[in-house]
């Protein structure tokens, strides 16, 4: 025999559910936005001040902002896509497509 009272928790819960992701996910995705603008995007992090100019060098939040590469550095990126090897000072790979 079932008992009534399970299938309304589960009902609400259900509610409940469906009502915090719709609340949660647009939240979220605001946060994501302010944080890039005001906090990415913040002057501090670019030459001459300016966010449409460069970052500083090694400023990785500038670089974030700009959708920089962060596998720069005295070795080269650590996957060129362009020739799509996987590069080092020493060694070259080419990888399978």
């Amino acid at each position: 025999m079932s008992n009534p009272n399970v299938k309304g928790a589960e009902a609400s819960s259900s509610k409940f559910s469906s009502l915090f992701a719709a609340i949660v996910i647009p939240l979220a995705l605001f946060v994501g936005v302010l944080v890039y603008k005001f906090i990415l995007g913040n002057s501090a992090h670019f030459e001459g001040g300016n966010p449409e100019g460069h970052p500083h060098p090694g400023d990785y939040l500038g670089m974030m902002y700009k959708g920089g590469n962060f596998g720069t550095g005295p070795y080269g990126s650590v996957y060129d896509s362009n020739c799509c090897h996987y590069r080092t000072d020493v060694d070259h790979w080419c990888c399978i497509r």
